[in-house]
């Protein structure tokens, strides 16, 4: 899908290939391709769009160390710590519940930290300055013990129960830089699948959970240019080793900054369908932040000056589709004029 000429044609046999013979020829390629790449302990299994290929995060069980930034709005930063708690299959976490402005907290907010602070996992951290969201999350990353750091928004609620062994096993991969989660809203339509750089980053926004979008894009665990950090997940030596997020984005483009870093020094950003969340969707900035537009078109105008001319295009998408949603369909201008006219007035 991401080859934007054809390389080649190939003469094709008429004769139906059987379905579980093409099934094995399919599962002997991943797992020889596995075995090459060195990752044996992997867990191949047949999906309907695909393969799901599950990563072993090894016999240490390394700790995960899961950083919520949140002014407590309840109940859902309740809801977000309880399906933690009692969703997820992996024991070895820790919390990081980060709040902002303790000064400003009611007595309902007070009499539901004083119910959650004895909970083993959990850690209550102060952080008194204004909000910023990459400052936050930087300076919480320095209080952590995981090996892991999972960056997590207050309004999201655990469907997956295996959802940390999923985004770990690739965390851990060399290759990997970052990986993402698929956030549905309440109604269980997609809310955030990845970004498509310059473009939007709803690719499928609004479908269905049960529709497989594109090429079975929406539920195949796939490489991009970006994902949105109300959940992800990463090794926190790599995330010290970038300086962690850039704080002059407060509000906006924050994550997806991160990953570009991440790409320009090598690494993947993978977004996996198998690790499901319900996002509610910026409750913990509040309303009054959501509204600055200036703001956020100043962060704008700032990551399109950092990132616009190293990365014109995203290397995920192909030129010749659609340049504004809904994605995944063919371009009305064909890929090569735009190439040709940009030459020509350059």
């Amino acid at each position: 899908m991401h080859v934007p000429r054809i390389l080649f044609h190939r003469f094709c046999s008429k004769q139906a290939v059987g379905r579980n013979n093409r099934e094995d020829k399919e599962r002997l390629v991943l797992e020889t391709d596995c075995r090459l790449r060195g990752k044996d302990e992997v867990t191949i299994k047949k999906t309907e769009e695909g393969w799901h290929l599950r990563y072993s995060i090894g016999s240490l069980s390394p700790l995960v160390s899961i950083i919520i930034p949140t002014r407590l709005p309840l109940p859902y930063v309740k809801t977000c710590i309880e399906s933690i708690l009692s969703k997820s299959t992996y024991r070895k976490f820790e919390i990081l519940l980060v709040i902002n402005g303790y000064g400003s907290l009611d007595q309902e907010q007070k009499a539901f930290l004083s119910e959650y602070c004895s909970l083993k996992p959990l850690r209550l951290l102060w952080y008194d300055e204004p909000f910023n969201y990459a400052a936050i999350n930087n300076w919480a990353a320095k209080e952590v013990n995981g090996e892991l750091l999972a960056f997590l928004n207050d309004d999201v609620e655990v469907i997956s129960p295996d959802w940390i062994e999923e985004m770990a096993g690739h965390a851990l991969r060399k290759e990997v830089g970052i990986v993402g989660a698929k956030l549905y809203y309440p109604n269980l339509t997609i809310q955030s699948d990845g970004m498509i750089l310059w473009k939007d980053y709803r690719r499928f926004h609004g479908m269905s959970r049960e529709l497989a979008g594109y090429l079975g894009l929406a539920k195949l665990c796939q490489n991009l240019t970006g994902v949105i950090t109300a959940c992800a997940l990463m090794r926190r030596e790599l995330f010290e080793q970038v300086h962690g997020f850039d704080e002059e984005f407060a509000y906006n483009w924050n994550d997806l900054d991160l990953c570009l870093r991440l790409k320009e020094r090598g690494y993947w950003t993978v977004w996996t369908p198998f690790a499901e969340l319900i996002h509610y969707c910026s409750v913990s900035v509040g309303q009054e932040s959501i509204d600055k537009q200036q703001q956020w078109e100043k962060e704008k105008e700032l990551f399109e000056k950092k990132w616009k001319e190293k990365f014109p295009s995203d290397s995920f998408y192909n030129p010749n589709l659609s340049d504004s949603p809904p994605f995944y369909r063919l371009g009305t201008t064909p890929w090569d004029i735009k190439v040709w006219e940009k030459k020509k007035n350059g």
